[in-house]
């Protein structure tokens, strides 16, 4: 066992040494599979992670992974399989250059149209000095998505989950949209990071988070990250698009997220984190953005009620992680938006308790090197995440910041991940019940919709509503072709069935089945397990 937690750690080294530049990709998957030292960490729910802090880790033993054949000795063979396509190093400067793609092609049920996934774009990383690193990845894309997916985005207003707006000419179901991360990040001492991009966060050490999740678009973002002894604090400021209002200047109206996120190493094992953040509006394009949210290390619920509660909706929530054992590990996720201990205990069901709990485990290297299964429970109440106004809900173009299913269900997520050699295979099993919407109704599930046209002030339950079962199966085989930039070819089977107990316009029951075959270079993490 030792050997192969070695080999993770040397694996880890290349890694890191190669992409400096760049974060450790958010992309689960690769995280798992090449990132367990990192996760053995105590303060591994703060993501993406610090590449100055990730940098530390790398040892003069580097490339532990490359494949060494007469190939990979040529110029060709090593930029194929083992580095970057362009890599310039000085000791004052660095520059890398990768190629990004997602070319699949596949089929639906019984559909003669082929689906097809048509991603062609560049990442860009440099680093100047020894403080500053400056990366992007532009991606350009075209896409025929499965049924349901193309039903979602008519749903939503031309949004791809996660991914923006597809472009209004675009052929008849098929989606035509830009996707763009960029930062950079300025180490300005041991103990302080700055990064000030366009991107996403993540909070947690789960596949789903209740806190912040990469669920929703892009968005532009300052994050201060301050580091000492056991302990971590994020502060995150953020821009945000409402699109259900439309300024004078024909732009979205404007939102602001600000979150602090502390994170404490109990003891060797126990991490314990805590959670506030504040959503408020500037619908009139006037307000901009409120100094008084812009102190580092107030609480924002007494600021709240002394602004006034109508200025912004405040949420909390906290994070614990408990290693049991050097690769196996529990944690756990609350969310409280609304609150009343007395309405709790009441059992009336007050619409305003609005709350989410998560629950998990994940293990590494389990029963033989290289198996992760990872297993957790996500369930939350109707109305969480709502507010009074749409503006001041916790979501940003249309989607939710925390979960892709908003609010008034319950999720069971299970996931198997095994790699030897370059060789894969992942397996993600999905159960959901969800109380939704009937058409002119408002149960909960949808954070867009405004509290005040609540169906009743109590016996507010879980899946009250029009009652929706999901379930949802992927499986997928595949090659790491290049680890650099998580190149991969896969094939994959996916799965989905979802029953509602009333049928709507745009809710029936459906079941649909298509495999996909293609080349990926997996950066980002895209849901469409919904």
């Amino acid at each position: 066992m030792k050997k192969y937690q070695l080999t993770y750690l040397l694996v880890l080294f290349s890694l890191v040494s190669q992409a400096q530049l760049t974060n450790i990709p958010m992309n689960q998957s690769f995280r798992d599979f090449f990132a367990v030292p990192l996760a053995n960490q105590a303060h591994s729910a703060i993501q993406p992670y610090n590449p100055f802090e990730t940098r530390e880790l790398v040892d003069s033993i580097q490339r532990s992974f490359d494949i060494d054949n007469t190939f990979t000795k040529t110029w060709l063979g090593r930029k194929l399989f083992n580095e970057h396509m362009a890599n310039v190093q000085h000791e004052d400067y660095q520059f890398i250059f990768n190629p990004v793609f997602d070319l699949r092609l596949g089929r639906e049920n019984d559909n003669e149209n082929l689906l097809f996934r048509n991603t062609r774009g560049v990442q860009v990383g440099a680093r100047v000095g020894q403080k500053f690193l400056i990366y992007t990845d532009v991606n350009e894309n075209f896409h025929f998505f499965p049924q349901y997916i193309r039903n979602h985005i008519s749903n939503n207003d031309d949004v791809v989950p996660g991914q923006g707006e597809s472009k209004p000419f675009t052929s008849a179901g098929k989606d035509d949209f830009a996707f763009v991360n960029g930062h950079f990040d300025y180490q300005a001492s041991k103990f302080l990071n700055f990064r000030f991009g366009h991107g996403k966060n993540f909070i947690g050490d789960g596949y789903r988070s209740l806190l912040l999740s990469d669920n929703a678009f892009n968005y532009p973002f300052l994050r201060m990250t301050t580091s000492f002894w056991k302990i971590k604090y994020v502060n995150l400021f953020t821009q945000m698009k409402d699109r259900n209002i439309i300024l004078p200047d024909r732009t979205f109206a404007r939102k602001y997220v600000s979150s602090h996120y502390l994170s404490a190493q109990v003891t060797k094992r126990l991490t314990l984190g805590l959670y506030e953040t504040v959503v408020y509006q500037d619908s009139t394009g006037t307000r901009g953005y409120d100094i008084n949210y812009l102190n580092p290390f107030i609480l924002y619920r007494p600021l709240e009620f002394a602004i006034g509660s109508g200025g912004g909706n405040v949420l909390i929530g906290g994070l614990m992680k408990y290693q049991i054992a050097d690769h196996f590990f529990i944690y756990g996720q609350g969310i409280l938006d609304e609150f009343k201990v007395d309405e709790f205990f009441s059992g009336q069901g007050w619409w305003a308790l609005k709350y989410g709990l998560q629950g998990g485990f994940k293990s590494y290297n389990t029963f033989t090197p290289g198996l992760t299964l990872q297993s957790e429970i996500n369930l939350v109440r109707p109305y969480t995440y709502s507010h009074n106004t749409s503006p001041q809900n916790y979501g940003h173009y249309n989607e939710s910041l925390a979960h892709p299913l908003g609010a008034n269900f319950a999720e069971s997520v299970t996931i198997i991940r095994y790699l030897k050699n370059r060789y894969f295979f992942e397996g993600r099993f999905i159960y959901a019940i969800q109380g939704k919407d009937t058409e002119g109704s408002n149960w909960g599930s949808n954070v867009y919709l405004g509290n005040s046209t609540r169906e009743q002030d109590n016996d507010n339950r879980f899946f009250q509503g029009n009652r929706t079962t999901l379930f949802f199966t992927n499986i997928t085989l595949g090659y790491l072709v290049n680890p650099s930039n998580n190149w991969r070819l896969e094939l994959s089977y996916t799965y989905r069935s979802i029953t509602p107990e009333i049928e709507t316009t745009t809710l029936s029951a459906d079941k649909t089945h298509f495999f996909q075959i293609g080349m990926v270079t997996r950066i980002n993490n895209h849901y469409y397990d919904f």
